[in-house]
């Protein structure tokens, strides 16, 4: 009976280490309605991946995706702001565009009034010794 509790609280150790979110996003409108800023402050020893990250590298970069509706229209890709640094990640062995600390985005947008704007940010997050499976967080906004 004991090594029935000991593997639950070991199972439940083990997927609360990977459900934590290290992460917290933010999605808001800018000054003049145009452009979503999006960003992620990220725990202090992990990072995710730039979209500079070479394709074949191995991990999976920050992607940012609208879902489509008429009354907005996605101008262009999302652009990051947020400084990248290449170092060589022994996880996939190979050369990588890292952000640490906090990563920054803008997406144009023309928009026609009272409308709500949703999408979602796909990315994977590492540290020095793993990585977390990709995960997708969903965001909204509503534009007066």
């Amino acid at each position: 009976m004991i090594k029935f509790f000991l593997f639950v609280f070991l199972a439940t150790l083990c997927n609360l280490s990977f459900t934590q979110n290290h992460v917290k996003w933010d999605a808001y409108l800018s000054e003049n309605k145009r452009e979503i800023i999006l960003t992620g402050s990220i725990e202090k020893g992990w990072h995710l991946y730039s979209a500079s990250t070479p394709e074949n590298a191995g991990p999976v970069p920050v992607e940012i995706l609208l879902k489509k509706n008429k009354k907005y229209k996605q101008i262009g890709k999302a652009k990051e702001i947020s400084a990248f640094k290449f170092i060589y990640d022994a996880n996939f062995g190979s050369n990588v565009a890292i952000i640490e600390n906090e990563y920054v985005a803008s997406i144009r947008l023309k928009v026609k009034n009272n409308c709500t704007v949703s999408g979602e940010v796909y990315y994977m997050i590492c540290d020095d010794s793993m990585c977390l499976p990709p995960i997708s967080v969903p965001f909204t906004l509503k534009i007066n």
